[in-house]
């Protein structure tokens, strides 16, 4: 099961989803005592040229932690933030463009570090 629902605007992708990729979350807040890995998956309708993944934590503007260029139609991608804020929620979200310039996003994905 895929935790993240995609959203899309202009031409749709197939499927996007994030996850911990120790295995889909059953809840929105995911206790972790370490940095644990993310699976990123998408299948677009057009090769994915760009994969931007952006962390908030509190009320801090939101900030750019990676960018991925894939420039295939079928992504799947493991991540980990080695600069995740220890003690506090860090809040991500992905967002990915196609060549045909269709953009989408997935809903955000809570991690409680607390090492």
């Amino acid at each position: 099961m895929l935790r993240r629902l995609l959203r899309t605007a202009a031409a749709p992708l197939a499927a996007l989803a994030v996850y911990p990729a120790a295995g889909p979350a059953q809840q929105d807040l995911l206790p972790q005592a370490a940095v644990e890995q993310t699976g990123i998956r998408a299948d677009g309708t057009a090769p994915i040229d760009r994969v931007d993944i952006v962390r908030q934590v509190g009320g801090a503007t939101p900030q750019y932690v990676a960018v991925v260029e894939p420039r295939k139609q079928s992504i799947d991608i493991v991540w980990s933030d080695p600069a995740a804020a220890a003690g506090q929620v860090n809040m991500y979200y992905v967002r990915l463009r196609q060549r045909n310039e269709a953009p989408a996003w997935a809903s955000p994905l809570w991690i409680n570090y607390r090492p």
